[in-house]
């Protein structure tokens, strides 16, 4: 990534010339606090964006750190955004290596802190950071953001992946051992857990049902093994207090920090809706389109079931009731994980996208957990979700954007 940045006014005497990305990132990490704090200064739109009531009370040398983020943030976003205070929580937390539990809504950028701090770290040190996340989906679009908006190296690693030694030795790691050896554990310096909350909901068996992912289950014992020079940051929005309780007996260093900002939000409406007669009844759906449909202004909507034959019930029904020449084009579409991949990976990219075509996506849960809908206007859930965590996830992801959250229930 080449990307100039020039050194506008104010900034003259401490970088006298137009500078690529790579070049301000050093600058960022090698300046004194002196100079941090001026460069903070002389950028008036960051400096008037930042939030100064958190910064105003922190140690001198801990708002450094903050401001460094700050900077770093605002070069390889090419100043479109400034962090907030829960992210320079997390930065900080992460710089001074300690421990984090961070508990945000979703689409309050808790991804942006883990870039931050990668950025940071020295790249003459070749530093590995890990970030364990649950869905295939969400590992994918992690990798991308984190190749294309902030440059950083990145691969997700799953069973889609090559398993031969000639791949991993180019792309990972060179030696023989690789992760458990004491070499490549001197280069870790940090693992995020990414909806951190599946420690729990998916490692664990929950009353007579076996564990949904039983590997998730075996994350304190990766704590164990590893060095206790890493730092640990897990990210959820959606941390119930047993949930929480479990997380920090076993996944976290004690002391740590703990980093909360309100799901909460004016933007947000929940409302419930009492269909007539069934939930599988596909005419309960028809209200979703626009009458008289109007591709233009038809909503983004996300409808959420937790049974993969309805999905398909679901969508046949809204499909037929759709004007003849917009039948079969995409516009509703269905989705789940038995699914082959190339159509998961088009039809999501269709929904998420602001020309797509796809306008109603019927899903399970696969689409619920961290993943961004930047143009969602609805979102809907067919009946009670089986936990509050999936009450939560589902309804978060109306979070972003001005937006109603439906929960559907049948009179009974």
């Amino acid at each position: 990534m080449t990307r100039r940045i020039a050194a506008g006014a104010g900034r003259a005497q401490i970088v006298p010339h137009i500078l690529i990305l790579e070049e301000w990132l050093q600058f960022f990490r090698t300046s004194s606090s002196a100079d941090i704090e001026e460069v903070c200064v002389a950028i008036t739109d960051l400096h008037a964006r930042l939030p100064e009531d958190y910064l105003a009370g922190l140690e001198y040398d801990h708002r450094t750190i903050c401001l460094r983020g700050s900077l770093v943030c605002w070069s390889v976003t090419s100043g479109s955004y400034v962090m907030q205070k829960m992210q320079l929580q997390t930065v900080l937390s992460g710089r001074l290596r300690r421990d984090t539990l961070t508990f945000a809504g979703t689409g309050s950028g808790k991804s942006l802190p883990i870039a931050i701090l990668i950025l940071r770290d020295n790249p003459l040190e070749f530093r590995v950071t890990i970030t364990i996340s649950p869905l295939k989906r969400l590992q994918t679009s992690q990798e991308q953001d984190f190749n294309t908006r902030y440059g950083i190296r990145t691969f997700a690693i799953n069973d889609d992946r090559p398993r031969d030694d000639a791949w991993w030795a180019k792309n990972i790691y060179s030696k023989k051992g690789s992760f458990k050896s004491p070499e490549y554990q001197k280069l870790l310096t940090r693992i995020n857990v990414d909806e951190a909350h599946f420690f729990v909901t998916a490692g664990f068996a929950l009353y007579v049902l076996p564990a949904f992912r039983p590997a998730w289950g075996h994350l304190s014992e990766l704590k164990t093994m590893l060095l206790q020079s890493v730092s640990w940051q897990e990210f959820s929005a959606t941390f119930p207090e047993h949930i929480k309780v479990h997380i920090i007996n076993k996944l976290l260093k004690h002391p740590f920090d703990f980093v909360h900002q309100t799901s909460n939000r004016p933007n947000i409406m929940y409302a419930t809706h009492a269909v007539p007669g069934k939930l599988d009844d596909t005419a309960n759906y028809e209200c979703f389109l626009t009458t008289p449909f109007d591709l233009q202004s038809q909503p983004h909507i996300p409808i959420f079931v937790d049974d993969k034959t309805l999905t398909a019930k679901i969508s046949n029904h809204p499909e037929s009731c759709l004007p003849e020449e917009y039948r079969g084009t995409g516009v509703i579409k269905h989705y789940h994980s038995a699914m082959s991949k190339l159509y998961l990976e088009q039809t999501h990219a269709d929904f998420v996208s602001p020309t797509g075509t796809c306008k109603i996506l019927i899903t399970t849960s696969g689409q619920s957990v961290g993943v961004d809908f930047p143009n969602v206007k609805i979102v809907c859930t067919v009946d009670l979700p089986s936990t509050i965590v999936d009450a939560l996830q589902r309804g978060g992801r109306a979070n972003t954007r001005k937006a109603l959250t439906l929960i559907v229930l049948a009179p009974n």
